[in-house]
């Protein structure tokens, strides 16, 4: 009676194991070539933001300190945008990751917490800014490069934009051409 215990709960175990195993949706999650900032999606964004804050003071050419916040691609882009399109100098004086020209005083990004797909490679999250009395929203999209956050592009959805264009890639581009 044992022997037919084991046999009939060992198969049974096994069922019920493959039940609960849970597989990503996505498998390989890219390579990541340069550091990252610790955190989900939500707080790398934050971080970002409050980094800009504390050094308000920086423009796009001093891209450098941002290099763990921003995705590879975006990295690049911005790096070919200073040595290759001088007549981006004026946009890439402004906050280009913002909807104003001058850094916000205080930004909320929204929680992740409430996005249900937690194989998501790329999230686009709200971010809450303001100024003074001036207050606005621009979205930032994250994606997952490697085990890391980082952001990859910014939608300006503020009322006094400065941009060329609605994103902060398509913005870069618009100039660029």
């Amino acid at each position: 009676m044992r022997h037919f215990a084991k046999t009939l709960l060992l198969p049974c175990a096994l069922a019920l194991s493959a039940c609960t195993t849970v597989t990503p949706a996505f498998k390989d999650i890219g390579t990541r070539s340069g550091p990252c900032v610790d955190g989900g999606p939500d707080s790398v964004a934050q971080q970002f933001y409050d980094y800009r804050i504390e050094h308000r003071g920086q423009n796009a050419g001093d891209v450098a300190a941002l290099r763990p916040y921003l995705s590879d691609s975006l990295w690049q882009t911005l790096q070919k945008a200073q040595q290759t399109h001088p007549e981006q100098a004026v946009f890439l004086k402004g906050d280009i990751f913002s909807s104003r020209t001058t850094t916000a005083d205080n930004a909320v990004v929204a929680s992740s917490s409430r996005i249900p797909n937690t194989d998501a490679r790329n999230i686009p999250l709200r971010v809450a800014l303001s100024q003074g009395e001036q207050r606005w929203q621009d979205e930032v999209l994250m994606i997952r490069e490697g085990q890391c956050w980082v952001v990859d592009d910014v939608r300006y959805l503020g009322d006094a934009t400065h941009a060329p264009a609605g994103t902060l890639r398509q913005s870069l581009e618009k100039r660029g051409s």
